[in-house]
């Protein structure tokens, strides 16, 4: 059973409509339809809601989605205007709650000078950093993608010197 028929199973034994678990979700009837027929999935914060109306257990195929696109976070920059930086230096950090912290990097093949970095509440697709590169400007938001089998870049390896213990 994929999550979309998991989502409207307990719907019907609820008795509600689309637009009625629309209402109490916080969504659109059209986002419940999405969800329904598996061309979406819910939000983590809507999964939330979702348990609610469904209970104390999610079932096995209800999964919670990527980040939220419309949701703004707080970005904090480590480098400033003028700075030099090449793939996967740290531009700023992002604090998802006390305990997980993102810090946003220079995306793979991007090598230049930083010429306008902001801080403040941005949603994931904004620009919050521009750089100047030989191709030209390149603007920088916090969801990037990164090749798979390509590994991050590094000034130094360290030795193992001692075996982690824990």
């Amino acid at each position: 059973m994929t999550t979309g028929q998991k989502i409207a199973r307990l719907r019907r034994e609820r008795g509600l409509t689309q637009g009625a678990l629309a209402e109490e979700a916080g969504v659109t009837r059209q986002a419940v339809s999405k969800w329904e027929s598996d061309a979406a999935l819910p939000d983590a914060d809507k999964l939330v809601r979702l348990s609610e109306l469904s209970g104390d257990r999610i079932g096995r195929g209800l999964n919670a989605g990527a980040v939220g696109h419309a949701k703004q976070w707080d970005f904090v920059p480590a480098v400033k205007a003028g700075d030099m930086v090449s793939a996967g230096d740290v531009l700023g950090t992002v604090r998802e709650n006390d305990v997980v912290e993102h810090r946003i990097m220079v995306p793979f093949g991007v090598a230049g000078r930083v010429s306008a970095i902001e801080s403040g509440p941005f949603t994931v697709e904004e620009t919050v950093a521009k750089i100047a590169t030989e191709q030209g400007e390149r603007a920088v938001c916090m969801l990037q993608k990164w090749p798979v089998r390509r590994g991050r870049p590094y000034k130094e390896k360290f030795s193992p010197d001692e075996p982690m213990v824990t």
